[in-house]
């Protein structure tokens, strides 16, 4: 009776342990929020750091800084870069964070509008469950002068930014950046900012020529459609 008792008290245990460890990654896994998206053109290889002639060659990596008050280093968050440029990105909620393209110590802050339309670096992410548990900011775009980058979707459209539930106070806005130096959030905008522009531009341009590719495809279709109805 002793052995069986003591059987079930093992089988009762292992049991408990197993559904408090799903019940304790089912909570992690929702304590997070995902942006992902897609370099345009800087597509990785390694994920890893590694020597070329004697010199160290850091892979480009997508790095979220988690904003803090002045002298105080916050976390980052680091995503490497596929070979088909994607990223993705596993943020705590109840945190504020400013992205940036790292390639090589050469960083490039991301920018995105609001909706009011003012181009902000800046992503709150509430410790609420409002908003997309993974939202995908498409193709990101660096300008080719470096220092910022621009995305196709602002993160912003799927989060309520009158939600500020488990945020931080709005002076915790400073960061160590990609090259080492501190910086607000405001100041990197602000040094992020013809870059910003440039970035903003291949965006449009990119936006343009892909639509006019779909037209131009459209019109084949309907052209040939036409011609075959004619035989």
């Amino acid at each position: 009776m002793k052995r069986i008792a003591l059987s079930l008290g093992l089988i009762v245990a292992s049991a408990t342990l197993a559904l408090t460890g799903c019940t304790a990654e089912s909570t992690s896994k929702e304590d997070k929020q995902v942006v992902s998206g897609k370099l345009e053109g800087q597509g990785g290889t390694s994920t890893k750091s590694f020597l070329a002639g004697g010199v160290q060659i850091t892979p480009t990596r997508v790095i979220a800084h988690q904003l803090g008050a002045k002298g105080v280093v916050g976390k980052d968050v680091i995503s490497a870069v596929g070979a088909d440029g994607s990223f993705r990105l596993d943020l705590d909620r109840g945190a504020r964070y400013v992205l940036e393209v790292d390639k090589g110590g050469a960083g490039a802050i991301v920018g995105f509008h609001d909706k009011s339309g003012k181009m902000v670096d800046v992503l709150p992410v509430a410790s609420s469950t409002a908003g997309k548990a993974q939202v995908d900011v498409g193709k990101v775009h660096v300008a080719s002068s470096g220092g910022g980058a621009a995305v196709e979707v602002s993160p912003l459209k799927s989060f309520d930014e009158a939600d500020l539930t488990g945020l931080p106070p709005v002076d915790h806005t400073w960061f160590v950046k990609a090259d080492g130096s501190i910086a607000s959030a405001e100041e990197a905008l602000k040094a992020a900012e013809a870059a910003l522009k440039e970035a903003e531009k291949a965006v449009a341009d990119a936006q343009s020529a892909a639509q006019k590719a779909a037209d131009e495809a459209a019109k084949a279709a309907e052209a040939a459609k036409a011609a075959q109805g004619q035989k």
